[in-house]
């Protein structure tokens, strides 16, 4: 489910005040149902008074004018509600982005502010200042194209501070287009992470990049018409738009690939793979895949797990590792085969704590407990298999799906762990029946 709207004079005022000026877009009667029953659901923890003073908060100068745009999504056990400003600042346009986000009975909430400025100018106040290792605009810039072998011309350069349930993370952030209707972006985060990322439709008969990206293809040898023809063989997709980012961290650098997938009802599935060296070893990611309603049902996802173990071994990659979480994922990868990849004790310790609120029978919940606590490689999976019926957050699930959706872990599929890639290679020759 999805919708969105977009409202334009947010104020008939032409100050910054925002007391009794501004029209709440929430309570517009032109809302779309979907945002009035997303909000709804949030019952007591969010009212449409909170949400929007939350935004005018983030970015008073709404108050003077500007345009909003909310929308609202729901995804399995999670809803979602967004408010997005904006106006104009000299140098361009200024967003400012409140999100929540309403897991079973938890509420989560996430901001955006982005705008752009000429790096010799100072940064307009709305963005806030440029921080930790991100203060000399100049140097990092030069210092982020030294990386990459790569100099883009002089221009506007945005700031970017996100917030959210794991903190606050700050960027830099350059783009540019060329005449053949490429862009580039080039990123500089405050913790010392550097990006450069192009886009470029698909379709071509060959794939132009600049020299950083060949060189890592290269390492690997393969090219990205050898990986869209892998990824997507005997999908019945057709991808329309690339996305490709190379990605410099303290201990790792990763080519990561991504497709969009356009559809006749304006939706968008996105579809990719990552190529991962860290420790001097190949490591394939394997991303968030968005599937739109077209193509969930279909086992679509199935047949990109076995595509992407097919691509591991061909450019010789130990490992497949993913972030299983979202929904329903915590769960799904588990009953795929994957292993826990980390430090297990954090996760252990919510299913323990899970496994106490479901009140079995004294036998079960000790039987349950050993598995929670087993050191066996395949743990996860024993407990996915798990299919008593139990009643958890007003739902009906199987025990593995109780203890398990909603769960977040870092997921490991070796090329050399025989009984796992038996495991997984069998679930995916499955119906889509969990």
């Amino acid at each position: 489910m999805h919708c969105d709207r977009l409202f334009e004079n947010c104020s008939n005022g032409t100050g910054p005040s925002v007391k009794s000026t501004v029209r709440n877009p929430l309570l517009e009667s032109g809302v779309d149902p979907l945002v009035s029953a997303t909000l709804d659901a949030f019952q007591s923890q969010l009212s449409a008074d909170q949400a929007w003073r939350d935004l005018l908060h983030l970015d008073p100068g709404l108050g003077g004018g500007g345009k909003v745009r909310v929308s609202a999504n729901g995804d399995g056990r999670t809803r979602k509600l967004n408010l997005v400003g904006k106006r104009s600042l000299p140098a361009g346009p200024f967003f400012s982005v409140v999100s929540y986000a309403l897991k079973g009975k938890k509420v989560t909430r996430s901001t955006v502010l982005n705008g752009s400025f000429h790096s010799s100018q100072s940064c307009p106040v709305e963005l806030g200042v440029p921080r930790g290792r991100l203060t000399d605009i100049a140097r990092i810039k030069e210092e982020t194209e030294a990386l990459f072998d790569f100099e883009y011309e002089p221009g506007p350069v945005h700031l970017v501070t996100a917030s959210g349930t794991d903190g606050d993370r700050q960027k830099l952030f350059w783009k540019k287009n060329t005449s053949q209707g490429q862009s580039y972006g080039l990123t500089a985060y405050e913790d010392g992470e550097r990006s450069l990322e192009t886009s470029l439709l698909c379709g071509l008969e060959k794939v132009r990049l600049v020299s950083p990206f060949r060189r890592m293809l290269k390492r690997w040898e393969t090219s990205v018409e050898s990986l869209q023809s892998s990824l997507f063989a005997r999908t019945g997709v057709k991808p329309d738009e690339l996305t490709v980012t190379l990605t410099h961290k303290e201990d790792s650098e990763s080519l990561s690939l991504s497709w969009k997938v356009e559809h006749d009802e304006g939706e968008v599935s996105t579809i990719g793979v990552g190529l991962v060296e860290r420790n001097k070893k190949k490591l394939l990611h394997h991303p968030g895949i968005n599937l739109t309603p077209k193509y969930q049902g279909m086992d679509l996802n199935k047949r990109l797990v076995q595509n992407q173990i097919a691509i591991a071994r061909q450019t010789g990659a130990e490992a497949i590792e993913l972030e299983a979480g979202a929904d329903v994922g915590g769960y799904a990868w588990a009953r795929y085969g994957w292993r826990v990849r980390d430090e297990a004790k954090p996760l252990r310790d919510e299913l323990a704590l899970r496994l106490a609120m479901l009140c079995l029978p004294p036998e079960q919940e000790s039987e349950v407990a050993l598995l929670i606590d087993s050191q066996e490689p395949d743990w996860i999976s024993k407990i996915a298999d798990l299919r008593d019926y139990v009643e958890f957050e007003d739902q009906r699930l199987r025990l593995g799906q109780a203890l398990l959706m909603g769960t977040e872990w870092n997921a490991r599929l070796a090329l050399d762990d025989e009984q796992a890639l038996a495991r997984v290679l069998s679930y995916c020759k499955k119906d889509g029946r969990r």
